[in-house]
Parts: structure tokens; C-alpha cells; sequence
């Protein structure tokens, strides 16, 4: 014997006010992926390489020119360091001789 099954409020509510109509995706979409990325500026293939690696390349060359410099700040600023450190020394100590010595050998 079946039991009578009252409706739901939620049921209901699902006839009273039915969902809309969806709309089909356009032919030709697929609704899960996403689309493809579009295709990059620079050629695809052995030129488009070597253009990445001249640009790789000059982007190294700068980097290290700009590391090179930054080396002989800091070694201009040791040597001044060093000489300051023996023209600080008393007269009776100083000796000239080593602060010349001291100055060609850093720069």
C-alpha cells in the first residue's frame, strides 16, 4: 500500500516560479574550457628564438656593466678608506712612503 506524499514547500515553489530557459552556447564553444591564448607577437620558430636569446643576451651584458661599476665604487671607496686609515695615524708613525704604496696598489 503506498503512502500519499505531500509536496514539498520547495517544490512549490520550483512550479510556481519556474527557472528561465538557458541559452545554448554558439557553435564551436566549449563550455568547460577555456579559450586559447592568443598567438604571441614575436615568430614562432628558430627566428623567434634567437631574438629572445639577442634580447637575454643584452639584458646580461647590461647587468653585468652595471655590476662592474658598482665594483669600482667600492673598491675606489676602500683604497680612500685604507688612506684614511694611515693619514690618521700620528706624525711620529706616518710614513708616506706606505701611503703612496697603499694608493697605487688599490687603484
Amino acid at each position: 500500500m503506498a503512502v500519499p506524499v505531500e509536496p514539498v514547500a520547495a517544490d512549490l515553489e520550483a512550479l510556481a516560479n519556474p527557472a528561465p530557459p538557458v541559452a545554448p552556447f554558439p557553435a564551436g564553444v566549449d563550455p568547460v574550457l577555456p579559450a586559447p591564448p592568443a598567438p604571441s607577437a614575436q615568430p614562432a620558430g628558430p627566428l623567434g628564438e634567437q631574438q629572445e636569446q639577442l634580447n637575454e643576451l643584452e639584458a646580461l651584458k647590461a647587468e653585468i656593466k652595471n655590476l662592474k661599476e658598482l665594483n669600482d665604487e667600492k673598491s675606489v671607496d676602500s683604497a680612500l678608506k685604507h688612506v684614511r686609515q694611515l693619514l690618521s695615524r700620528p706624525p711620529s708613525i706616518f710614513d708616506a712612503f706606505a701611503a703612496s704604496t697603499a694608493l697605487e696598489q688599490r687603484c
